[in-house]
């Protein structure tokens, strides 16, 4: 794989795993709620 050399693909790299990261979060937040721990 190649090293991202231009600022598109830092960006692309950098918001893909933000992206990601936000999409576990917002499960595992789910999760909770449908176990009835966070009131």
């Amino acid at each position: 794989m190649a090293e991202c050399q231009n600022i598109q693909c830092f960006q692309n790299k950098y918001y893909g795993k933000f992206i990601r990261t936000l999409y576990l979060a917002y499960l595992r937040f789910g999760e909770e709620i449908s176990r009835g721990s966070l009131k």
